[in-house]
């Protein structure tokens, strides 16, 4: 099921072991392990190891992601200051680590982008491997220039000081060096994995995913360039008509999607995967888990949601309660807690206090201790197919039935009711539906900030976002990009600073 994971255990693994002879040997370097097909693979599934490190999604990710949602809530406070917006260029623990980071996987990727094509091996598996490699530096870049607008766009493998001080490059340039790298994924990726040694791997599903959203994304804020939502359309309609071509599928029910015991299943586009092995598993249950949890650690409960928000699912949509974790049985002992709610001899318990947010709950593994967790890490799923070309039908042709459609076809599996053609009557109407939409199929899946600013809702969701009307939030255009880290401007000459920050 691990397949990625233990993959590379297993080459370090064969890399570590030697004889007892006092044989001296060379160390292992680029220029002498490039050599071999197994070398080119394990190359590639290095760089997504590089998304496997602990801090990723639970600290970097959902601080940069969730925190910006409205119905965001928290009581840590290197959180918070990514819900209100009091966090500076300064900040290193998430805005420079994760900055690090990215661009630690982006060489990865630009390294064997540029050796795997002189190994000596089948060709089409090395087109595949080098276009594997590209979607990974794609996805990389998209979230950097979602996060950041301009950024550094390096292509090769930085290899001495001279590669130390890129400049940024526009945000125009770095969105057609993602559309080129998705688009090679288009015809030399298989087009699924099956079920196969390199299952979880991403292939040209994968990719024409990937490139319909940069698509959708590029007619928003703050490029809108809507110039390829046609093509996003046609891309998508593939993935929606031959799901099973593709190895995708919407599955009855949405409590299936997030089963330990049914990682990998037809619903997801692509995941990051996770082991309970040291170091190579997740802490997410653990970090946002509540207090005494019964699944994934002893729960350190950083935040959730709020309660306004988990009311506004219907009372019908299956997605609240997979979600939320609106009660629980606290470890170790026979007793209930309900969020909100005091203990029966009157005391607020470890979950009375609704300011703090009601906990996620898509992340639950009963066996994990800490910090590594077998539940992986869900990026991109198959209902995204059908609301973005829901949203995309709207933008092209209005909101007609073939958008209240797909829409309808997400609630409907999730048992929420479903819109009737007088639900949204204009564009803008239908948006407003997409919008909460979005909320409500992916909380908590990193979705959230990149919604509300191609969208064109950053200032509506300072007005009315819990944790900024606490602290009172005023919105500023700066807010629409998260400042390039003060670490990177001190270290790089060549580097300018976002306005305002």
């Amino acid at each position: 099921m691990k397949k990625i994971i233990y993959s590379l255990i297993l080459m370090v693994l064969l890399a570590g072991c030697t004889t007892l002879e006092e044989d001296v040997f060379s160390e292992l370097s680029p220029t002498n392990f490039y050599t071999s097909a197994a070398d080119a693979d394990a190359a590639v599934i290095a760089i997504y190891n590089g998304l496997n490190r602990r801090p990723f999604h639970d600290t970097y990710f959902t601080s940069l992601t969730f925190m910006q949602a409205p119905h965001s809530a928290t009581r840590a406070a290197f959180r918070r200051m990514y819900a209100n917006y009091s966090f500076d260029a300064s900040e290193n623990r998430i805005l420079g680590s994760y900055w690090a980071a990215a661009y630690d996987i982006i060489n990865r990727a630009n390294a064997a982008i540029d050796r795997i094509p002189s190994i000596e091996m089948d060709e089409n598996e090395k087109a595949s491997l080098v276009a594997e490699a590209k979607w990974l530096r794609a996805y990389n870049y998209f979230n950097l220039v979602r996060f950041f607008g301009d950024v550094p766009l390096l292509l090769k493998e930085s290899t001495s000081l001279e590669d130390a001080n890129p400049s940024r490059a526009p945000m125009d340039e770095v969105y057609a060096a993602i559309v080129a790298d998705l688009k090679e994924g288009l015809d030399n990726l298989p087009p699924s994995r099956g079920n196969g040694e390199k299952m979880g791997r991403v292939a040209a599903g994968t990719a024409k995913f990937l490139l319909a959203k940069v698509y959708l994304t590029m007619a928003g804020e703050p490029l809108n360039d809507a110039s390829h939502l046609q093509e996003a359309h046609t891309l998508l309609s593939d993935l929606y008509a031959n799901r099973g071509e593709y190895g995708f599928g919407l599955l009855e029910n949405y409590a299936d999607i997030f089963d330990l015991e049914n990682e990998l299943n037809a619903e997801i586009v692509f995941a990051v995967q996770q082991s309970r092995i040291e170091g190579q598993g997740t802490a997410m249950a653990h970090m946002w888990g509540p207090l005494r949890s019964p699944f994934g650690g002893t729960g350190q409960y950083h935040g959730g949601c709020t309660q306004e928000f988990y009311e506004s699912y219907d009372d019908t949509d299956e997605r609240r309660d997979v979600t939320w974790l609106e009660r629980y049985q606290l470890r170790g002992a026979n007793q209930v807690v309900v969020f909100g709610e005091r203990l029966p001899n009157g005391a607020l318990g470890p979950y009375g206090e609704t300011r703090n947010g009601m906990s996620p709950a898509k992340y639950q593994d009963p066996e994990q201790e800490c910090c590594d967790g077998e539940t992986d890490i869900i990026i991109y799923r198959f209902s995204d197919v059908m609301l973005m070309l829901a949203e995309i039908e709207n933008e092209l042709n209005g909101p007609g039935a073939a958008a209240l459609g797909y829409l309808n076809e997400v609630r409907e599996r999730a048992n929420a009711t479903v819109y009737d053609p007088q639900a949204a009557t204009s564009q803008e109407e239908f948006r407003e539906l997409i919008y909460k939409e979005r909320f409500w199929e992916f909380s908590f899946e990193f979705h959230e900030i990149f919604d509300i600013r191609r969208m064109g809702k950053v200032q509506e969701a300072i007005e009315t976002g819990f944790e900024t009307q606490l602290f009172g939030t005023v919105y500023d255009p700066r807010y629409e990009l998260y400042p390039i880290p003060l670490t990177e401007i001190q270290t790089n000459s060549n580097i300018t600073q976002n306005p305002g920050w």
